[in-house]
């Protein structure tokens, strides 16, 4: 059974609050948007829609989030949502890409996203959902070393042990540099199967911060664990 689905919404009860002018232009669906599971901890992230229902450019302004729990095999697509208002998020940045985590979820229980952009004068436009179905939190690596050279770090660490009906997919490893924060983005762009790496082309003098996650599967559905605490470490010349 796939645990994460994602559809547009184009359904007039899909779209709450005042009603619009007539002839005013709403904005299409938020895009490519998921739901993943690392560790604990559900991410949400979605990209706004760029233009509206007319093919004229959106100006979104804003997004309400409505999360709705639901248990497995009992999903109600038709539920109507409202009273589950989860988080509403004002954009003044000029950003279009979002990301937001729930870490309030329970393993066995399924949760409803569904994504709402806001016009200018604050009407909804058509919105998107996806639903996920929370699994028990799975191991993640351990003793994480990372040892310094010149313009370089060499990192090892520990596999998880393997348990009953998950595959170990590989490792997912994240970089920070001084006191930047981790990006969201993994260092590498596809699992590590090995449980060492180096990462080349680094400063000299600047340090650098390093954490390992494990990439798991069971069935058709993929789960990332949690992160491990991160290590420091700082390249330096050979030919101080």
């Amino acid at each position: 059974m796939t645990l994460a689905v994602v559809a547009p919404l184009f359904l007039g009860c899909g779209k709450r609050g005042p009603l619009r002018p007539l002839g005013a232009p709403l904005p299409l669906a938020p895009t490519q948007v998921q739901v993943l599971q690392h560790g604990a901890t559900l991410e949400l992230s979605w990209s706004a829609p760029g233009m509206n229902e007319d093919g004229s450019p959106a100006q979104v302004t804003g997004f309400r989030i409505y999360r709705l729990p639901f248990l497995p095999g009992r999903e109600c697509p038709e539920c109507r949502d409202d009273k589950w208002l989860w988080r509403e998020l004002s954009v003044t940045d000029g950003r279009d890409a979002f990301r937001l985590y729930d870490d309030q979820v329970v393993a066995g229980q399924g949760y409803r996203y569904r994504i709402e952009p806001l016009t200018v004068d604050g009407f909804p436009g058509s919105s998107a959902q996806v639903i996920r179905v929370v699994v028990a939190a799975p191991p993640l690596p351990s003793s994480l070393v990372a040892t310094a050279g010149h313009a370089l770090v060499t990192l090892s660490w520990v596999a998880p042990a393997v348990i009953p009906g998950g595959e170990l997919l590989g490792y997912q490893l994240q970089r920070a540099a001084g006191e930047a924060p981790f990006a969201p983005q993994p260092l590498n762009r596809t699992p590590l199967i090995e449980t060492t790496y180096e990462d080349v082309g680094l400063t000299n003098g600047v340090t650098y911060r390093y954490r390992v996650g494990a990439l798991w599967r069971w069935g058709d559905v993929v789960v990332e664990s949690d992160w491990t605490k991160g290590v420091s470490v700082t390249p330096q010349s050979a030919f101080r």
